[in-house]
């Protein structure tokens, strides 16, 4: 899995930071399960719709 993200072009510390930020979460194993939830939606659960005025006591909405 490859991960890009952009880096101003003289910031070389911000670049070595992110850069090593990117190697150590996907050798911990992190991209891929953050791939899974936000990506294919994996481990998501569904919500129940908080309560509302117009929808629980006007009706107004479905």
């Amino acid at each position: 899995m490859f991960i890009a993200l952009a880096t101003p072009k003289n910031e070389r510390k911000l670049h070595e930071y992110v850069s090593t930020w990117t190697a150590l979460t996907k050798k911990e194993g992190v991209v891929p399960k953050l791939y899974d939830y936000w990506i294919l939606g994996r481990g998501a659960t569904s919500r129940k719709p908080r309560w509302s005025v117009i929808r629980d006591v006007l009706g107004w909405v479905e």
